[in-house]
């Protein structure tokens, strides 16, 4: 007693000429299928790293102001 249930939208065109897309497929068993996708464009590869250079150069901040004070005690 096998079934097959293929869920699936349609392909949508793409929104942007040079737009990247993936998916992944991941079946356990027989009952379980997870399925996703995703899609990105050049100017989001650039915001995505202007975005994680902007939190390492804060972070790197953070941690050079607390290299002078003393470590604190614990009980």
């Amino acid at each position: 007693m096998s079934r097959e249930i293929s869920v699936s939208a349609p392909e949508a065109p793409p929104s942007h000429p040079d737009e990247m897309r993936g998916g992944v497929s991941l079946r356990i068993g027989d009952r379980i299928v997870m399925e996703a996708g995703g899609r990105v464009t050049p100017a989001g590869v650039i915001a995505t790293g202007l975005a994680l250079a902007a939190i390492a150069v804060a972070f790197g901040f953070l941690m050079r102001s607390t290299q002078g004070f003393p470590p604190r005690r614990r009980f």
